[in-house]
């Protein structure tokens, strides 16, 4: 976690900067705190934000194109959740652009580990078509029923 930063010698504010959109120049000083947790779990995805808005967004159009295969959609979807976490309502419309039950059950699974409310992750689940499917994501993720 930043606590301060100077560009230049000068007092910035970090509020609006995320990577790659950093100063084309100069020198970039920065001071960071650690914050401890009560549990080792509790770091990452519960204290993380889920992607913002307008992130979301430009993903969403992105995954709306007809010019893309599911197979490219995931492969998407697996970089975006490599650098970011989600809310279920998030996961939701992620799904929906995908075509295929293939694609939806490898993206939910993929998703599952980078949910901030874990609890609500049934909504995701109740959105795949057959009770097949959500069994197949919850034996993926380590939830679902054993013969």
């Amino acid at each position: 976690m930043w606590k301060a930063a100077t560009l230049n010698g000068d007092p910035v504010q970090l509020g609006t900067w995320q990577y790659p959109e950093l100063p084309p120049s100069g020198i970039l000083e920065l001071e960071h705190s650690i914050g401890l947790a009560a549990r080792p779990t509790d770091r990452g995805r519960h204290f993380s934000p889920t992607m913002n808005d307008a992130r979301f967004r430009a993903l969403l159009e992105t995954l709306s194109s007809e010019a893309l295969a599911d197979d490219a959609k995931v492969a998407l979807i697996n970089q975006a959740a490599s650098r970011n976490y989600f809310g279920c309502a998030q996961v939701l419309p992620i799904l929906g652009a995908l075509a295929f039950r293939k694609a939806k059950i490898e993206a939910a699974v993929m998703l599952h580990a980078r949910v901030v409310d874990a609890k609500r992750f049934t909504s995701v689940l109740q959105a795949l078509s057959s009770e097949e499917d959500r069994q197949a994501v919850l034996a993926a993720v380590g939830g679902g029923r054993r013969s």
